[in-house]
């Protein structure tokens, strides 16, 4: 805790339903304030074909490449100056409209005892590449010190692959239940 650290991540081989038994170090290189290719991060989230980091360096999202078999990083605008703020939590998820598009929701969260925000982005992979994560389109203030995000979805699981129903925030003054209504 207070250290930068690598983040790893195992290959997994839908085939066979396993994963390598040797971890990558993703390349973080090309964040600012990657120092010796290490961040500092509360949280790490990973779907197929993306990696959401949040923490007091900031909130990023990795989408992979087939074509360079990596992960690129990709601007989210709007991200403030870590120096007064932690983003504790970053997920991904369908918009819902089965219209190719995903919304992101990053938890901003101020240092000190201040409200934390909930902020909404979408991400339309058809744009060109600068256009497809958009400017924060919604925000929601929640309690002081919110942390963690968890995302329930239409079938009352927690498949990443499904459209979410409800967020679940966990925060000083217990946990804020939203239900997700697409429009």
């Amino acid at each position: 805790e207070g250290e930068n650290n690598n983040v790893i991540y195992w290959d997994y081989d839908p085939v066979s339903d396993t994963f390598a038994k040797n971890p990558t170090v993703l390349d973080v290189s090309m964040v600012d304030a990657a120092v010796n290719n290490e961040l500092h991060l509360v949280s790490v989230r990973a779907l197929p074909g993306a990696i959401m980091l949040a923490g007091k360096d900031g909130a990023f999202f990795f989408k992979y490449s087939s074509t360079e078999d990596s992960y690129n990083l990709m601007n989210v605008p709007g991200i403030e100056p870590t120096e007064k703020i932690e983003y504790s939590d970053f997920w991904c998820f369908n918009s819902g409209l089965n219209d190719g598009k995903m919304v992101f929701v990053i938890l901003r969260k101020p240092t000190g005892n201040k409200d934390s925000t909930m902020e909404f982005r979408s991400f339309d992979p058809s744009l060109a590449q600068d256009d497809q994560i958009s400017d924060i389109l919604k925000e929601i203030t929640l309690p002081a010190k919110a942390q963690r995000i968890t995302a329930l979805r239409v079938d009352d699981s927690f498949d990443v692959m499904l459209d979410v129903k409800q967020l679940i925030v966990a925060h000083k003054q217990g946990a804020t239940i939203l239900d997700v209504v697409p429009v």
